[in-house]
C-alpha cells in the first residue's frame, strides 16, 4: 500500500519507507496531490493539464498528462493506481493520502482524527519549476485546509476543556493561540487550561504576551476578562485539581485584521560565530504569504511582528532562563510557538539523564553513565526502538532551556516528545548515608501514566558506581521487557559498548563536552585518558575519529578505524555502522560513506544530527532528492536543530542542486532569520541570492561577515569568493567582477601572510588578472614545491597565462606523485588544467575519475580551502559547461 503525505511537505511512502528517485519526482508528487485533494469526486484531465502544464496548449497538455499517468503507474508498479477516465480519482485500495483522510474526517465530524492528520501547512516548502498555476492552486488549498484545521482545533479545545482533559486541552489552546494570538477568547481559553493543569505561571506569562500584542497590533488595551483572570491567578493560583471552565464570550472587536507582516529583525549570532553580528535580509515577499489567504481567524503570521516589537521587559520576564540562542531569542520564540507536535512512535523508548539529587556535583557523570548503560541494555534486547544516549543527552540540554510555557512541565516527558518516543525511562539518584540510591520509572508518554518501577531503590556504595550502574541497568531492562512484550517489534538498534569503569565514562563525557564547546585540545586530552583507562571502550576512539574526519586528518582516522576493527566482534550494531562509515570516509568512498551514514541514522531513531549528516553526504554525492527525504524525517524546530542551522543549510543546498532557486532562497531566508550570525547561514543566503543574480544584495552581505582574526578573515574571503563564483556560473559576470573587486580591496588591507597571499592570487586569477596571479603563484609554489594545492594552482595559473609548458609540467608532477588520502583532489587539479588547455574530452574524463575517487559535488557553505568550489561553479571548469559529458555529471542523481 502506498501513502501520500502532503501536510508539512510532500512525501510518497511504501510499506518499507519513503520512496526516492524517479518514484518521487516533484511533478509526480504534484499530480498525486491534486488528485488526492479531489477525493471521491475526482478531477478532470483538462484541469490537471492546466495546472501542471500551463504553458502548453490543451492537446499537448493532455498528451503530457497521459505520459505521466503511464509512467507513474509503471514506476509505482500499480496499474490500477487511478480510477476513472475523464474524472480521475486515486484508488483507495492502492494508495491513501493524509489530505484525503483529513477531508473525510472533517466531513464526518471526527475532529480528533482530522487534527491528528494535519501535520503542517499543505505542501509546505514544495515547489514546481514553471508551475505558476499549480502554485496558485496550492495557495488556495493551503488556506482552505488551514481554516478547516483551525475550526476543528477550536471545537476540540472547547470540548476538552469542558471534559476536564487538561493536558490535551492545553495542547489545543496553545496551537490556537499561536495561529490567532490577539484573540482574547483563545487567550483566555489557553490561560484557563494552563491554570487547570497546575501551570499558573505559564498562564500569567501568556497573558503578558497577549496584552503586549493587542496593544502593539490593535492600539487597544487587553479585554477586561483576560486582565481580571490574570490578576486572580497572581493573587491565588488554583491547584491542578481545580475544574476548568469554558472561556467567557469575547466581543468580535477583540479579533485583529490580517496585516502584511515585515520580516523578523535579524539579531545576534550562533554556532560559535562572532557575537552581535547583524545580517541584513534583502526585502522579498514573506515566505509563508500563502497563509494570508486564509479565512478570518487563522493568523499564523501576525505573531511575528507582535513578538518582534514586544518590550524588552516582557521578554526578560518570559525568557529569563532562555539560553539556546541568547542573541536571537525572538526567532526561537516564534519557532516554539508555531511548531507542530511530533508524531509519537509507540515502540520508541528514550532514557532521560537521571536527575542528580545528591547535592554533589562530582557525581553528575553518574546519571549520564547510568542512562547510557540502560540505553545499551535496552538496545541489546532487540525488543525496542531505542533513542541513542548521545541524542538523549543533547536534546535534554535543549529541553532544559525551553520555557515551560512551550513544553511539558516534566522534562523527561518533554524530552520524549522532542524525539517522538512513546515510552520514557526516567529517575533520580540521591545519597543515603554512605550509599547512592537510584529510583527509576517507566512512563507512557501519551497518557502520562507510570507503567512500572523496578521495585525499591537500587543501592550501591560510594566508589562502587560501576557495579551500581550494571545492577541498575539489568533491573531496568528486565522491568521494561516485562511491561512491553514486543518480541517482534523495534528494528532500530541503538547504543554502544559499555565502559568497564566509571572513570573511563567520565573522561568520555568530558571529551564530548569539550567537542560541543569547541575545545578540540580538550576532546583529545579526555578521549585519550578514557582509552588509557579502558582500551576496549569504543566511544573515546569514535570521538577522536569524528574530530579527525572533520579536520580531514585521514591518516589518523584510518589508524583509529584499524583499532576499532580489531574489536569488531564486540561492537554494537550502531558502532559497527559508525566504524564502516569512518572507514569509507578515510578511503574516499563517498557512496559507502553515505550508506554508512544512512545506517547510522537508521540505528539512532530520534537523532536529528545523524539525519542531517546523511543529508549533507547526499548533497555531496549529487543526490538532492535523497537529501530532502532525510531532512523530511526531522523537524527544524525540535531538539538540537534549535541550536544549529544545519537543516536549513542542507535543505537550501539540495534545492540548489535541483535548480529550484526560489525554494532555495526561501529555505536560506528561514535559516538566516533563526541564526542571523552563523557563517553557514550567511553563506547559504549569499549563494541563494547569487543564483538569482541579486548581486547588490550579495555585496551587502559581505560587510556583515565577521572577520576579526586571521581564521575569520580566511572564512570571510572564502565565502565571498564562492559567491562570486556562483554569480559567474549563473551568467552574472558584471556582478561577479564587482564582488571580486570588493574582495581585492579587503585583501589589500589585511596583514600579509601565506593565507592572504593565496587568497590574493586566487582572486587575481578569477578577476582576469592572469599575469599578476601567475607571478604570485610562482613565488608561493617556490616556497613549498611539493604541496598539491600549490602545484595545482600554479598549473591553472600557467594555463590561463598561456604558459603551456609549465601547466603540463605541473599536471605531470601531480600525476607522478599521488597522495594517499587525496580523495580525488589531485585528479581534479589535472582536470582543471586540461580544461584550460582546451582538452575538453580528457578534462571531463578526469572530472568523472575525481568524483569516483571521492571528490564531493558540493561543499559546506561556511567556507574552507580557497581552491574548493562547487562543481558547477568551478571557475576552471566553466569552459566545459556545453560538453554533454560534463552536463551529465552535473545532472542530479536522485
Amino acid at each position: 500500500m502506498l501513502q501520500l503525505r502532503t501536510f508539512g511537505g510532500a512525501t510518497l511512502l511504501s510499506d518499507t519507507g519513503p520512496l526516492g528517485g524517479a518514484a518521487a519526482q516533484r511533478r509526480r508528487l504534484a499530480l498525486l496531490a491534486i488528485v488526492a485533494v479531489a477525493g471521491r469526486r475526482g478531477v478532470s484531465r483538462d484541469k490537471l493539464g492546466a495546472l501542471l502544464w500551463p504553458e502548453s496548449d490543451q492537446e499537448r497538455a493532455r498528451h503530457s498528462l497521459s505520459q505521466w499517468l503511464f509512467t507513474t503507474r509503471r514506476d509505482l508498479k500499480a496499474e490500477d493506481l487511478f480510477l476513472g477516465t475523464t474524472e480521475l480519482r486515486l484508488n483507495p485500495d492502492r494508495i491513501t493520502s493524509d489530505v484525503g483522510d483529513f477531508q473525510e474526517a472533517i466531513a464526518e465530524g471526527a475532529l480528533d482524527r482530522a487534527v491528528e492528520r494535519y501535520a503542517g501547512p499543505f505542501l509546505d516548502g514544495f515547489h514546481l519549476s514553471g508551475g505558476s498555476e499549480f502554485e496558485r492552486w496550492v495557495d488556495g488549498e493551503r488556506a482552505r485546509l488551514a481554516h478547516d484545521y483551525h475550526q476543528a482545533l477550536e471545537t476540540l479545545a472547547g470540548q476538552r476543556t469542558a471534559a476536564g482533559d487538561t493536558r490535551r486541552a492545553v495542547d489545543a489552546w496553545r496551537r490556537l493561540a499561536a495561529s490567532d494570538p490577539c484573540n482574547a477568547r483563545i487567550a483566555l481559553g489557553l490561560m484557563r487550561a494552563l491554570a487547570a493543569s497546575g501551570d499558573a505561571a505559564g498562564a500569567v506569562a501568556h497573558a503578558r504576551i497577549h496584552a503586549t500584542l493587542v496593544r502593539e497590533e490593535l492600539g487597544a488595551e487587553v479585554q477586561p476578562e483576560v486582565a481580571r483572570y490574570a490578576e486572580e491567578l497572581r493573587a491565588s493560583p488554583p491547584s491542578s485539581a481545580s475544574p476548568p471552565t469554558a472561556p467567557a464570550p469575547v466581543p468580535p472587536s477583540a479579533r485583529a485584521a490580517d496585516p502584511v507582516e515585515p520580516a523578523l529583525p535579524a539579531r545576534g549570532s550562533q554556532e560559535g560565530d562572532a557575537a552581535g553580528a547583524t545580517v541584513p535580509i534583502p526585502h522579498t515577499q514573506d515566505d509563508d504569504s500563502a497563509a494570508r489567504g486564509a479565512k478570518p481567524g487563522f493568523r499564523r503570521h501576525r505573531i511575528v511582528r507582535g513578538i518582534a516589537i514586544a518590550t524588552p521587559l516582557l521578554l526578560a520576564l518570559l525568557l529569563g532562563a532562555w539560553t539556546i540562542v541568547p542573541e536571537d531569542r525572538l526567532a526561537q520564540l516564534w519557532d516554539l510557538l508555531v511548531r507542530e507536535d511530533t508524531d509519537i512512535e509507540a515502540q520508541r523508548i528514550v532514557v532521560a539523564p537521571l536527575e542528580n539529587l545528591t547535592g554533589d556535583s562530582t557525581l553528575s557523570s553518574f546519571g549520564r553513565m547510568a542512562s547510557g548503560w540502560i540505553t545499551t541494555g535496552l538496545a541489546q534486547t532487540r525488543r525496542f526502538e531505542v533513542v541513542d544516549a548521545q541524542t538523549s543527552q543533547l536534546t535534554s540540554s535543549v529541553v532544559a532551556a525551553i520555557p515551560r510555557m512551550f513544553r511539558a512541565n516534566d522534562r523527561g516527558v518533554a524530552l520524549a516528545r522532542e524525539v517522538g518516543a512513546g515510552l520514557l525511562i526516567s529517575g533520580q539518584y540521591f545519597v543515603h548515608g554512605d550509599s547512592i540510591r537510584v529510583q527509576v520509572q517507566m512512563t507512557d508518554v501519551e497518557s502520562g501514566r507510570v507503567l512500572s518501577t523496578p521495585g525499591p531503590p537500587v543501592s550501591g556504595t560510594r566508589g562502587g558506581e560501576h557495579a551500581l550502574v550494571q545492577q541498575l541497568a539489568e533491573r531496568v531492562v528486565g522491568m521494561a521487557a516485562s511491561v512491553v512484550d514486543r518480541s517482534h517489534a523495534g528494528t532500530g538498534i541503538a547504543g554502544g559498548s559499555l565502559p568497564q569503569s566509571y572513570q573511563a565514562f567520565q573522561e568520555a563525557k568530558l571529551a564530548w563536552d569539550s567537542y560541543y564547546a569547541g575545545d578540540v585540545a580538550g576532546v583529545f586530552r579526555h578521549a585519550r585518558r578514557a582509552s588509557e583507562i579502558d582500551s576496549s571502550y569504543m566511544m573515546p576512539l569514535a570521538i577522536q575519529a569524528h574530530v579527525h574526519m572533520e579536520a580531514r586528518s585521514w591518516t589518523e582516522v584510518d589508524s583509529l578505524v584499524r583499532i576499532m576493527e580489531a574489536h569488531r566482534q564486540g561492537l554494537s550494531p550502531l558502532e559497527v555502522a559508525v566504524v564502516d562509515m569512518f572507514a569509507a570516509a578515510a578511503r574516499g568512498d563517498l557512496p559507502n560513506h553515505l550508506r554508512g551514514a544512512l545506517r547510522v541514522a537508521d540505528a539512532a531513531p530520534g537523532s536529528a544530527e545523524t539525519r542531517t549528516y546523511a543529508a549533507r553526504l547526499a548533497v555531496n554525492a549529487n543526490r538532492p532528492a535523497l537529501a530532502l527525504q532525510q531532512l523530511d524525517a526531522i523537524s527544524p524546530s525540535r531538539g538540537v536543530m534549535l541550536r544549529v542551522s544545519w537543516y536549513w543549510n542542507w535543505t537550501a543546498a539540495a534545492y540548489h542542486l535541483e535548480g529550484e532557486h526560489d525554494a532555495e532562497l526561501k529555505a536560506a531566508r528561514k535559516g538566516i532569520r533563526r541564526f542571523p550570525g552563523a557563517y553557514t547561514a550567511i553563506g547559504t543566503l549569499g549563494r541563494a541570492l547569487a543564483a538569482q543574480g541579486k548581486g547588490g544584495d550579495v555585496r551587502d552581505l559581505v560587510d556583515r561577515l565577521p572577520g576579526g582574526s586571521t581564521a575569520d578573515g580566511a572564512r570571510r574571503w572564502k565565502i565571498a569568493l564562492d559567491w562570486s563564483r556562483e554569480l559567474r556560473a549563473h551568467g552574472h559576470e558584471d556582478d561577479a567582477r564587482r564582488l571580486l573587486a570588493l574582495l581585492q580591496a579587503q585583501l589589500q588591507q589585511a596583514p600579509v601572510s601565506r593565507v592572504t597571499e593565496r587568497f590574493q592570487a586566487a582572486v587575481l586569477g578569477e578577476a582576469g588578472q592572469h599575469a599578476a596571479a601567475y607571478t604570485l603563484w610562482q613565488r608561493l609554489h617556490a616556497a613549498d614545491p611539493a604541496a598539491l594545492e600549490l602545484r595545482g594552482n600554479l598549473g591553472v595559473a600557467a594555463a590561463r597565462a598561456g604558459d603551456t609548458a609549465v601547466a603540463r609540467a605541473m599536471e605531470r608532477a601531480i600525476r607522478e606523485t599521488p597522495e594517499r588520502y587525496a580523495h580525488g583532489r589531485d585528479v581534479m587539479w589535472r582536470a582543471r588544467i586540461a580544461a584550460l588547455l582546451g582538452e575538453s574530452d580528457r578534462a571531463v574524463m578526469l572530472v568523472a575519475e575525481a568524483i569516483d575517487a571521492g571528490f564531493p559535488r558540493f561543499f559546506d557553505p561556511s567556507g574552507g580551502p580557497y581552491e574548493e568550489a562547487e562543481l558547477h561553479a568551478d571557475p576552471a571548469l566553466l569552459v566545459l559547461r556545453s560538453h554533454p559529458g560534463f552536463r551529465a555529471l552535473l545532472a542530479p542523481r536522485g
